[in-house]
């Protein structure tokens, strides 16, 4: 069961670091896309190593901003953070539970 909790703790990270990449898309497109950019730009094989940790929330976020306007994309956005507001709960319960023994 630990094992279970080790790995939903691991899901709430990547939640954790997608919540806090998509609030830079919600300040502007462009500095999403050149934050993931800037990440990758050097070495190709960072982009497997960075795409768990920034890759849905700018696959998301793109697409939200290249077929909606700005001010559709902003809520389309905010309801993306309270999705994964309420992921990273889940997995911090489940981690709390199952890995710690609280």
């Amino acid at each position: 069961m630990q094992i279970i909790g080790i790995a939903a703790g691991f899901l709430g990270l990547i939640a954790l670091f997608n919540f806090l990449y998509t609030i830079l898309f919600l300040f502007s497109n462009r500095l999403g896309r050149g934050v993931y950019e800037w990440f990758t730009e050097s070495l190709n094989f960072l982009e497997f190593l960075v795409f768990p940790f920034a890759g849905p929330s700018y696959i998301v976020s793109s697409h939200i901003y290249d077929h909606r306007n700005w001010w559709v994309s902003r809520f389309l956005i905010i309801g993306f953070l309270i999705v994964l507001m309420i992921l990273m709960t889940i997995f911090y319960l489940i981690y709390s539970k199952l890995a710690l023994g609280l």
